[in-house]
């Protein structure tokens, strides 16, 4: 019978690091270039003296608003937990979802305005293929950090989120 525990925990040890470490969940970013990512801070911060520490810029479409697994309670938490930890919230989606998009968000309860991202900055930063949304986190100087993909399940969002929240707020 113990033996059959230990192998149940060994199993669930590997499936939660697997998961964590699944490709496109949680992507560092050390190969791309963070010169793109300065559209982000750039659209946000210009008319502020001090930037905030972190910035979480947040792309999608309307497909990922219709389609959305993602837990917009999460969402909404992180909006509200943002100020707390000297970090600000960015929407954006493609010229052609824009407003769409900004009155999905409306209704969800995001108050961040809705910028635009072109499909040729789409196309640089490697994101043409991907599932939206896609969350962006950016240091003070709007170097990412991390890149957290579509995750197809309200869960893993939330967990996610709860994580990001922590690692930002110490």
């Amino acid at each position: 019978m113990k033996k059959g525990i230990t192998y149940f925990i060994i199993f669930g040890v590997l499936l939660l690091s697997a998961l964590w470490t699944f490709p496109g969940i949680i992507t560092s970013n050390n190969t791309l270039d963070p010169a793109l990512y300065a559209v982000f801070c750039n659209a946000v911060t210009e008319d502020t003296e001090t930037p905030p520490k972190w910035h979480i810029a947040i792309y999608l479409n309307v497909n990922a608003c219709l389609t959305c697994n993602e837990d917009m309670d999460a969402w909404r938490e992180l909006q509200e937990k943002l100020p707390e930890c000297n970090a600000i919230l960015s929407l954006w989606a493609p010229r052609t979802d824009s407003l769409d998009v900004a009155r999905a968000m409306k209704l969800e309860g995001l108050n961040s305005p809705v910028y635009v991202l072109d499909s040729q900055m789409v196309t640089a930063l490697g994101w043409e293929n991907k599932e939206t949304p896609i969350k962006v986190l950016l240091d003070k100087q709007c170097y990412p950090i991390k890149i957290i993909h579509w995750l197809g399940n309200s869960k893993l969002s939330k967990l996610t989120i709860e994580k990001l929240i922590s690692e930002i707020s110490s």
